[in-house]
Parts: structure tokens; C-alpha cells; sequence
């Protein structure tokens, strides 16, 4: 399938998962003239498309232009899935594309702190160890705000913590 094929595909194809994977395939891919289309799909009603088109534009494209619609997607979203995927998608992109991390820290450092969810709470500070290169075996499985590194945060807001190197923990 050529890029203008794979670019009707992803708003035509009658089965979803194929769908999706093609959504995925765009990025991977990195076509990147299929950006707007891919823009549109992140705002597409099914929260799985939205998914999928957000993997595609930051996960894969690494999308810098794209941040504030992850942000909006983190802030936002009724769907919590979808919050829990921008949260993975934006801790990924922070290590991938260091320049985004200070921007990146502050937010899911905001979202950590208004987020109601304990599922999206709990994705949000894995993005936060992700962005940081903790260790994941560390990270709580079931997030109590006992467990979170209240000190760390506040270094990710300030913004001395990404001055230093990140360490295991």
C-alpha cells in the first residue's frame, strides 16, 4: 500500500483493527505528509483511534509540534485510557527527544497532582520514571500519593531535578 492509499485506508477501512494498525503503520513509517490526517484521527470519537493516532504522531513520529495536543490529550480526555497513553507516549518522548523534557516534566507533574484516577495517576508517574530512566521495577503497582516522590516532582517543577543526572533508584 502507497502513502496516498495508507492515507484514505486510515479514515476508510471497515475493520477497526486493521485500522488502527494502519494508523500505527503511519508513523512507523514516518509519513509524514499524512501528519494532518494523523491530527485528525487524534481527535476521532473512538478513544482507540485516538490512541493510536496519538502512538503514531509522538511515540513514533516524535512529533514536537504535536506536544500540546498530548497535553491536552493527558489534561482532557474523559476517556482514561487515552490519558494513560498520552502519559506513556509523553514520558517516551522526553528521553527520546530531551529538548521536550522540562516542558514534558512540568506537565505530567501538574497532571500527578489534579489527576482523580488512581489507573491514569499510577501511568503518569511510570511516564515520569520513563522520561527519568528510573528503574520500572520500582514503581508502585497500585500508586497511593504515600508512594510518590513528592521531592522529585518538585525538582521536575522547578526544574533543578533534569539539571542533574538522572540516577537509579
Amino acid at each position: 500500500m502507497n502513502e496516498k492509499q495508507l492515507g484514505e485506508a486510515i479514515f476508510n477501512e471497515p475493520n477497526l483493527g486493521t485500522r488502527l494498525t494502519l494508523i500505527v503503520d503511519v508513523g512507523r513509517n514516518n509519513y509524514t505528509s499524512l501528519i494532518p490526517k494523523l491530527d485528525t484521527l487524534a481527535r476521532d470519537e473512538s478513544y482507540v483511534v485516538r490512541i493510536h493516532a496519538l502512538r503514531a504522531l509522538i511515540l513514533f513520529m516524535t512529533s514536537k509540534p504535536h506536544l500540546p495536543l498530548a497535553f491536552a490529550l493527558l489534561a482532557d480526555d474523559p476517556e482514561s485510557s487515552v490519558r494513560i497513553e498520552a502519559a506513556s507516549c509523553l514520558g517516551m518522548m522526553a528521553m527520546m527527544v530531551p529538548e521536550t523534557a522540562p516542558d514534558i516534566a512540568k506537565r505530567l507533574s501538574a497532571a500527578l497532582r489534579t489527576e482523580s484516577s488512581g489507573t491514569v495517576k499510577n501511568a503518569i508517574y511510570g511516564g515520569i520514571f520513563q522520561m527519568l530512566r528510573r528503574d520500572m521495577s520500582k514503581l508502585p503497582r497500585h500508586l497511593a500519593d504515600s508512594d510518590v516522590d513528592w521531592e522529585l516532582i518538585a525538582g521536575l517543577e522547578s526544574g533543578s531535578l533534569l539539571q542533574a543526572t538522572p540516577k537509579k533508584r
